[in-house]
């Protein structure tokens, strides 16, 4: 059973309220851009919601990407994405399990766009993410990206109507900060995007004007508060995205580090320090050996340079 100051805490968290940044930097060809390439990497789900089902269905998309939890303290911190050396572009998408599912669905989709477009980069260095540099003109792809793959124009249209057809209203210029905020709850709920992502979708689209979309933002303590009432009628769905919890991730380095060891290519006592490093589950390390014994096996390039990166983070944080 959740409690209320917990349940508080976690909106506190699922607001993601680091989602500013001005959409007016991005030229119309770049947007263009940006939504072809993202109608292309959904195409399999046309218009509908894909939500929690991004983690399986990017591993369907792209073979060479795997998803990794690491509770990272830091609240500026919502994912990384590490593209190893000698890895024939194998991917680990790195997400802050501390953070609500919610926020780790858009960071999934933040990163994903850096994988898509900038991979060579990645191969030399890793990309670390956080919401609040969405000043930098590759976050802002990389989110708008993430805002479209999650709930493309197509899908907020149809919403939009069936919406102002609910309320018995024309036009959405005719709507109520409150109308708009309960829109805003569906299409959170709906979709998996953060609230305040909505808002901007909203504007993006045209839907609302600069200067609706401002008395929203103005607003946003009440609208993000009116979300918990919201939990009244959808509350499995909400405490589900607002926890972070995430159960739709299967955590490769389980299978990989056990590998390296059967293979010879890293001792008991590296697996072990690796293991220690990345905050394992030592018990779920399945190897035919105690994880404590010596060993003087090479160690492997591949989990020290995953662990280099992690435990830099790490530090970082402290």
């Amino acid at each position: 059973m959740m409690e209320a100051h917990d349940l508080n805490n976690l909106l506190d968290a699922y607001s993601q309220s680091r989602y500013d940044f001005d959409p007016k930097k991005l030229t119309k060809t770049e947007i263009n851009s940006i939504k072809k390439l993202a109608r292309e990497k959904r195409a399999d789900y046309g218009i509908a919601p894909i939500g929690t089902n991004i983690f399986d269905y990017i591993n369907l998309q792209e073979k060479n990407i795997y998803f990794e939890k690491q509770s990272f303290h830091n609240p500026d911190l919502d994912g990384m994405i590490i593209v190893l050396p000698k890895s024939r572009d194998i991917a680990f998408i790195i997400l802050n399990s501390s953070q609500p599912l919610l926020n780790q669905i858009f960071a999934t989709a933040h990163e994903y766009y850096h994988y898509l477009v900038d991979l060579e980069g990645l191969k030399k260095t890793p990309h670390v993410c956080s919401l609040s540099q969405l000043n930098e003109k590759s976050e802002q792809k990389a989110s708008r990206f993430a805002a479209e793959f999650l709930l493309p124009d197509e899908a907020l249209n149809v919403m939009v109507d069936d919406w102002l057809s609910r309320i018995n209203k024309n036009r959405i210029s005719d709507t109520n900060i409150t109308d708009l905020t309960l829109l805003s709850h569906r299409l959170t709920i709906k979709y998996g995007l953060p609230l305040k992502a909505v808002l901007y979708r909203l504007f993006e689209e045209e839907h609302i004007t600069e200067d609706k979309f401002q008395l929203l933002i103005s607003n946003y303590d009440f609208i993000k508060g009116a979300f918990k009432e919201s939990q009244r009628v959808y509350k499995r769905e909400v405490n589900q995205l607002i926890a972070n919890e995430n159960p739709y991730i299967d955590e490769i380095m389980y299978e990989k580090m056990p590998k390296a060891f059967d293979q010879g290519y890293v001792s008991l006592d590296k697996l072990k320090w690796d293991a220690d490093q990345l905050s394992l589950d030592k018990e779920r390390l399945d190897v035919d050996t105690d994880i404590t014994e010596d060993s003087d096996d090479e160690d492997d390039e591949y989990l020290m340079d995953l662990k280099k990166y992690l435990n830099s983070q790490l530090e970082d944080d402290s």
